[in-house]
């Protein structure tokens, strides 16, 4: 099984969600969000956006050049592109993390 959790605030555990479907929930500050993979092959297209500024958001750019490294885990911080921490990774059973790639669209859907 593979589990992320990302620190923010109380716990908070989105309901489960089928196969292409979508949730969006605020996360108060020190709130823990936990995804679990139950399929054993992708958990979530994860995007943050700083509720008080939607401008500012999550950016793997960021995450990449903070953390030093394309591959983050347990410890490493998830930053906005105002360089200010979203989250944290508290637990990583999954191992690999793309960074690297944008999340799906319609568009690329649509046109593959």
């Amino acid at each position: 099984m593979c589990v992320g959790t990302l620190v923010r605030t109380h716990t908070t555990t989105p309901p489960t969600r089928s196969f292409t479907s979508a949730i969006s929930f605020e996360v108060s500050k020190g709130q823990i969000v936990k995804t679990t993979d139950i399929m054993r092959q992708q958990v979530a297209e994860f995007i943050a956006f700083n509720r008080n500024d939607l401008r500012e958001k999550l950016s793997t750019s960021r995450a990449r050049s903070e953390n030093g490294t394309i591959r983050i885990t347990k410890g490493h911080r998830l930053f906005s592109n105002r360089n200010n921490v979203l989250f944290m990774i508290l637990q990583d059973t999954c191992d690999v993390h793309d960074l690297l790639y944008p999340p799906c669209s319609r568009w690329v859907f649509e046109h593959r």
